[in-house]
């Protein structure tokens, strides 16, 4: 256990690393706050799944537009995870990693909101 502390101490001392987590947690976090205060303005399906054809196969539940935020801290954690275990040997590919966490958790609030303002 206090390995793992002491390789944690060392991955977090890494100032983009702190960085792109921070930035990642608080988007995670702010997409959530986001949904609970507009779904009183949702409707009961909202357009989700754009890949599909157009039509109803689109549509999901309001409680859908959690899987981007899910999805968001499943990564970030996984790559949080990675970085703890080849920070030492690779510090610029864990950097990455983290840079990547942040950025898709940027990018899944800049979804969640265009989905939201198109529909209200």
């Amino acid at each position: 256990m206090n390995r793992f502390v002491k390789r944690y101490r060392q991955v977090f001392h890494d100032q983009s690393i702190l960085f792109s987590s921070i930035v990642a947690c608080i988007a995670i976090l702010g997409s959530i706050f986001y949904i609970f205060l507009s779904t009183s303005a949702l409707p009961s399906q909202v357009p989700l799944y754009y890949s599909l054809p157009w039509g109803e196969q689109r549509l999901a539940q309001t409680t859908a537009l959690l899987t981007i935020p899910a999805s968001a801290a499943m990564i970030l954690i996984l790559n949080i995870g990675i970085v703890l275990f080849f920070y030492k040997t690779e510090p610029v590919i864990s950097r990455l990693l983290a840079l990547g966490a942040g950025f898709t958790a940027l990018i899944g609030v800049y979804t969640l909101i265009r989905i939201i303002l198109l529909i209200t």
